[in-house]
């Protein structure tokens, strides 16, 4: 079975278990069942959908269509998308990144990376946030080609130093109960690292001194 046969079954599982919760007059504990169900269908699907993520990643795949990312474009959708997140979470989005500031990539690959960048401070900064972007551009000695050197950055309560250098693993968790209570995958951070690794980039993660 290949990943779009196991995605397809998944959503087909998904949509079952949410319309039994919409038509069905359940006693207390078969529906406490079915939405338990539900959730753990839901937390699959998006294991399955971000070890697809990682493999094309990993394989420098072609399936990825290759154009003119406009960067802050891309960031105001993941805003929209997420926008009941950062109000629940009193985050504030801010952004500074020129709206002329483009790369060549994919969409879907630029989305996913800022995504999960900004999802892991909902889920692990705290409330009452601020994150906050920004990209400068530099040039090697010798080097034709410019290098974009993106700043993210948010005023969270930030992590253990000794979780700095596993942070980007796959299956990492700082704090497994919480973590696994959020329904992530334990994914998010190393999809971010192989986007980078895709560019030819370099990334690193500190924490700030006052916070974040």
């Amino acid at each position: 079975m290949n990943n779009n046969e196991k995605n397809n079954r998944i959503d087909l599982l998904n949509g079952s278990i949410s319309s039994a919760l919409f038509w069905l007059s359940l006693p207390i504990m078969g529906s406490q069942f079915v939405q338990m169900a539900y959730k753990q269908s839901i937390r699959l699907s998006s294991l399955v959908n971000d070890v697809s993520v990682l493999n094309k990643l990993d394989e420098q795949s072609e399936y990825y269509k290759i154009e003119e990312v406009n960067i802050s474009n891309c960031l105001k959708e993941i805003e929209e998308e997420l926008s009941y997140k950062l109000k629940a979470n009193n985050t504030v989005f801010n952004p500074l990144i020129s709206r002329e500031l483009s790369i060549r990539s994919s969409h879907d690959i630029i989305y996913s990376l800022f995504k999960n960048l900004i999802d892991n401070t909902l889920e692990h900064a705290g409330p009452d946030t601020t994150i906050t972007i920004m990209a400068g551009i530099s040039q090697r000695s010798g080097d034709p080609n410019y290098r974009i050197n993106f700043t993210y950055m948010d005023n969270g309560k930030g992590i253990p130093d000794d979780a700095i250098d596993k942070l980007f693993d796959r299956f990492y968790r700082i704090e497994e109960g919480r973590a696994r209570k959020s329904g992530g995958s334990g994914l998010g951070l190393a999809i971010v690292k192989n986007s980078v690794l895709f560019h030819k980039g370099e990334i690193s993660v500190d924490n700030a001194p006052e916070g974040g």
